[in-house]
């Protein structure tokens, strides 16, 4: 199932914040590290939770759990990935190490092996992992056509091909300090956009290739996977407003940061 964990050291990057252990995303955390500890990767956690328990928790089932220390979903991104570069561990020069960002998808364990691939085979610096097409039509209808015009924005302000809606993302540790200390609303990200560092920070390496005249960034091959259902069914009931407006916030702002961003860092200088 995991036939890469021999060829790279991983380090699966998380921040949580739950009311308690036993709720569902906690739970979902909990299966990863499980999941993680079996297949030979390191899970390192920056935890936001008020409830001290929580860490506990996921300190106990094998995970690096460190407390945030700055409020703020920017912050807590940014401390787990100073976090997961300060413990790599002890490695050989030439060996790589990948540090893996994702949410609370305990699908995602089994797909690391074909998300590193383009790092391990080809040189990318980075991946942005991206699904299939049937795969969206277990995402919940609202969200999936939220993260389609969201990742259309991304895509016509970059010229990719890329899902950076679907969250994970992996990357080369040496460029750990790229995300660890990306800033987007420095070059004019609005607030809330600027806290998903997994994307700008990626964009930022993308900035650093065009400068070398390399293309550091591929995308995964797409990805067969599933919504978690009881996720999927908690979404469109018990918590539908909260998400319809997380979507809403998310499509509309991602999209403008996208396009903020893409300019700031002069993205498209390869294509004139």
């Amino acid at each position: 199932m995991y036939p890469y964990a021999a060829d790279a050291r991983v380090t699966i990057a998380m921040t949580s914040f739950y009311r308690n252990e036993m709720e569902l995303r906690c739970q979902q955390t909990a299966e990863i590290i499980r999941d993680a500890t079996r297949a030979g990767y390191q899970t390192v956690i920056v935890d936001g939770s008020p409830n001290p328990a929580v860490g506990k928790y996921l300190r106990e089932l094998g995970a690096l759990v460190f407390p945030q220390q700055e409020p703020g979903m920017g912050a807590s991104r940014r401390e787990v990935f100073a976090w997961a570069k300060a413990h790599l561990g002890t490695h050989r020069k030439d060996e790589v190490r990948i540090i893996v960002w994702t949410e609370e998808k305990p699908f995602i364990v089994e797909q690391i092996p074909r998300i590193i691939k383009p790092i391990l085979n080809n040189g990318y610096v980075g991946v942005i992992a991206k699904r299939s097409e049937e795969s969206f039509h277990t995402w919940p209808q609202f969200q999936a056509e939220s993260e389609q015009q969201a990742n259309a924005a991304y895509n016509e302000a970059t010229r990719r091909d890329s899902d950076p809606m679907f969250g994970p993302v992996a990357f080369d540790a040496s460029h750990a300090d790229i995300f660890s200390n990306c800033h987007p609303e420095r070059y004019g990200v609005p607030a809330f956009a600027a806290g998903y560092i997994q994307h700008f920070g990626m964009l930022e390496i993308m900035m650093e290739g065009f400068y070398q005249a390399a293309w550091f960034v591929a995308d995964s091959e797409p990805l067969d996977v599933v919504y978690p259902p009881a996720q999927r069914k908690e979404e469109e009931t018990a918590l539908i407003s909260e998400m319809l407006e997380k979507r809403r916030r998310q499509m509309e702002e991602l999209s403008e940061g996208y396009r903020i961003a893409a300019l700031a860092l002069d993205l498209n200088r390869g294509w004139r």
